[in-house]
């Protein structure tokens, strides 16, 4: 699927599934931690997550480069970014949407692309 030699999360896939029985307040309260207990069950230094599209679900009130940060401390993490970049910033969503949202690019950040 990504030609790459490191496993695969489908986080959209697997944080839906540790959210959905939770209501819509404990969603926003257990998400670190329902994200956490995904990247850390497997046991490998480095994780390709792809479809990372439910961390900008506005519902969730996360900050999802803030999440990918803190949990790149943990592991190395290679993230398939679901927008757009445009040589300085980062973007996800349309302007004006309320998913909307744009990141500026740093040196901590790798970007390949496909």
């Amino acid at each position: 699927m990504h030609g790459l030699s490191v496993p695969s999360i489908n986080l959209s896939f697997e944080l839906s599934k540790a959210l959905l029985d939770l209501s819509v307040r404990d969603r926003i309260y257990y998400l670190q931690e329902k994200l956490q207990e995904i990247i850390s069950s497997r046991g490998e230094d480095k994780l390709f997550l792809y479809h990372i599209e439910i961390l900008f679900e506005p519902s969730l009130e996360s900050n999802p480069m803030s999440l990918l940060e803190k949990f790149s401390r943990m592991k190395t993490l290679l993230v398939q970014w679901p927008g757009e970049y445009d040589g300085q910033f980062l973007m996800y969503g349309t302007d004006g949407s309320r998913d909307y949202t744009k990141y500026k690019y740093s040196a901590e950040m790798v970007l390949i692309n496909p």
